[in-house]
């Protein structure tokens, strides 16, 4: 569907925001260079014009656009999120910006501490060749935080509005949340005693959930054309992390039982066997 006609449809007459979502759907057109989208290229325009929305700060109902672009809602989110990282229109994502969004201005404080306790804890038990490849204050970690400490506080927060503006794939926050259960588990809404306790493996955990986010974003900056620089960057990645894995597990020669020595007493002096 035509730009100016679906943005008439749904009341948009700012000349401004459908310009800025002709320019988006050009762009991708270009940056995809003829491939498709999918089942995602039906909504191509619609998902164009909410970010040129999104961008321009104009209201939009994301409902109506959904529904007017023909495809379901998972189809759309998914479409639109891909488009909002193909064209890198970012958003600006802070603890205050999030908490203010959802109503729970008091968990501010705590939001910012615990992102800056995950920094500490991921840079501390990454080989200092990883340090470099995950950018951890990319907008899905702070989300991945604030939903931990939110859920923590009972606070209610609805993750797919949380992550919508984003441009986040649910894959993607997947990995975030899970490194950000292992090496943060005083945020589980368990019981203290599993707050408390570390469980196995967190740190491969976290590292492998940090490393799945680097690995999406080291393909969203190589693009299409450079899958077997993708390719040989993470066989690199993988081999160096099994390295590292074998240097610090246990030697694995052959065990040998301890022999135990039981002195008998001493028998007292004048003492005889009846």
């Amino acid at each position: 569907m035509d730009i100016s006609m679906l943005a008439r449809r749904i009341g948009i007459s700012d000349r401004a925001v459908q310009n800025k979502a002709s320019e988006y759907m050009r762009l991708a057109n270009t940056k995809l260079a003829g491939a498709s989208m999918g089942t995602g290229e039906a909504c191509k325009a619609a998902a164009c014009l909410e970010l040129s929305c999104m961008m321009l700060q104009h209201s939009i109902d994301s409902g109506a656009l959904q529904k007017h672009s023909g495809a379901s809602a998972t189809v759309y989110r998914n479409a639109r999120a891909m488009l909002q990282k193909l064209l890198g229109v970012k958003t600006q994502t802070h603890p205050r910006d999030l908490c203010l969004q959802f109503g729970c201005v008091r968990l501010e404080r705590p939001v910012a501490a615990a992102l800056a306790t995950f920094k500490q804890r991921y840079v501390a038990q990454v080989a200092i060749a990883q340090r470099g490849t995950v950018a951890l204050n990319k907008p899905v970690f702070v989300a991945a935080i604030f939903l931990a400490v939110a859920q923590k506080n009972k606070v209610k927060v609805d993750k797919r509005r949380l992550l919508e503006p984003l441009g986040v794939l649910p894959t993607e926050f997947a990995a975030a949340a899970t490194a950000v259960a292992s090496l943060m588990p005083e945020l589980s809404t368990g019981s203290s005693a599993k707050r408390r306790r570390k469980p196995e493996g967190a740190e491969d955990e976290a590292a492998d959930g940090c490393l799945a986010v680097a690995a999406s974003a080291r393909l969203e900056e190589l693009g299409s054309s450079d899958e077997e620089e993708y390719d040989a960057w993470k066989t690199a990645m993988l081999e160096r992390r099994a390295a590292e894995a074998k240097a610090n597990d246990p030697p694995s020669g052959p065990l040998r039982q301890a022999t135990l020595t039981y002195n008998a007493p001493a028998r007292e002096k004048g003492s005889s066997c009846m």
